[in-house]
Order: C-alpha cells, then sequence, then structure tokens
C-alpha cells in the first residue's frame, strides 16, 4: 500500500494493492453489502485516506430512513482514531479542548421556545492557520440513540458523556478540516429492535 497524505485536507489519498482489496472485500464488508455499497465505501477510505485493514474506516450496515421507510445500506463509519488522523494529516491541527457539563438549552414546547437543563459537550479545534477557533456544542436530547420503545440504547445509557462527547469531536474536526462523506456511528440515528 502506498500513501501520500498532502498538507491541503482535501488530498489524502490511499491507494490499495489488489491483494488488500481482495482481503478488504472478504473480511471488512458485511455479506450484505452489493458492489454499488463496495465501491462507495472504498471510494471514501480511499479519498480520506483510512484504511480499514487498521480499522481507521469501517463498513457497517446501516439503516437510512429514505421516503418515511427504513433502507439498510452499507455505509463508512469512522474508525476510533479517524478524526485526529485527517486532523494531523493535514498539517494545521494546533489542537483540542472538550467539556461536558449541564446547561441551558432552547427548546420547543407547545409552539413556544423555551428552556431546560439537558447534558451538552463542546469541542474546540485550533488550526495553526486561522485566528479564530471551530467550536461546536451539542445535547444529550437531540443524539441520543433509542431503541424502539423509546429508551435510551446500551451505550448512550451506560456512557452518555463519552458518546456526546464522540458527536462534538466529530463535528468539531469535521468543519475545521473540510472533512465531508463519513460520520461518527455516535451521530447517526438508527431505529433498534432490543436495547443491546
Amino acid at each position: 500500500m502506498t500513501q501520500e497524505i498532502t498538507t491541503h485536507e482535501k488530498k489524502y489519498a490511499i491507494t490499495f494493492s489488489p491483494e488488500e482489496k481482495k482481503v478488504i472485500k472478504a473480511q471488512f464488508f458485511p455479506p450484505s453489502a452489493t458492489t454499488e455499497d463496495m465501491v462507495y465505501c472504498m471510494e471514501v477510505a480511499k479519498n480520506l485516506g483510512l484504511n480499514p485493514i487498521l480499522n481507521e474506516i469501517y463498513f457497517v450496515e446501516r439503516k437510512t430512513k429514505i421516503d418515511g421507510q427504513w433502507v439498510t445500506r452499507v455505509a463508512p463509519l469512522a474508525g476510533k482514531n479517524a478524526w485526529l488522523k485527517l486532523a494531523h494529516a493535514s498539517g494545521q491541527f494546533a489542537g483540542l479542548e472538550t467539556d461536558v457539563s449541564v446547561k441551558e438549552v432552547p427548546v420547543m414546547k407547545d409552539g413556544e421556545w423555551t428552556t431546560h437543563k439537558d447534558l451538552v459537550a463542546s469541542a474546540t479545534v485550533y488550526r495553526k492557520d486561522t485566528d479564530r477557533p471551530f467550536t461546536v456544542e451539542v445535547s444529550y436530547s437531540e443524539y441520543v440513540q433509542r431503541t424502539k420503545d423509546g429508551t435510551p440504547t446500551k451505550f448512550w445509557k451506560e456512557k452518555a458523556q463519552t458518546m456526546l462527547r464522540k458527536v462534538a469531536i466529530a463535528q468539531a474536526l469535521r468543519e475545521a478540516f473540510s472533512v465531508s462523506g463519513i460520520y461518527d456511528e455516535a451521530e447517526l440515528e438508527e431505529p433498534e429492535d432490543t436495547d443491546k
């Protein structure tokens, strides 16, 4: 595998050998993946310079709502260290700060805006080439993933601060480094049949 990551964040570039492509197809895609799914996911991996063999990117079944119906597709999701890899690869990453606390947040109730207390995570990303940082705040009520019966899923029930922090970091780094085509699993809505 050859890797050419340039200092411009949109030109990470990674190339996979035919042998690596064969391994990735056999080992890292769910059995339901179509040829179109695989081409799409591999293009995202290649263009972002993320290697599925190193768990920098995952290809997983996700349910997506299309015209009011849930449809299963295979989609690329960022691995644990993908966001920081992309930030460092740009050559412009100058640091990251995060915080999780309870704050008053706006909410629409009975057609009127009011506020209520919510768990809020913030992430601030610094770049060497900008004067101002990129800051994102996200609230628990907006991103908590729930089972079909409305209860939070296992990770959101047991590790709410960690999950919310992941959402804030992913969004802040994506904004700061113009990353598109990939999300963190903590950001995406998916119906669940059971509380795993």
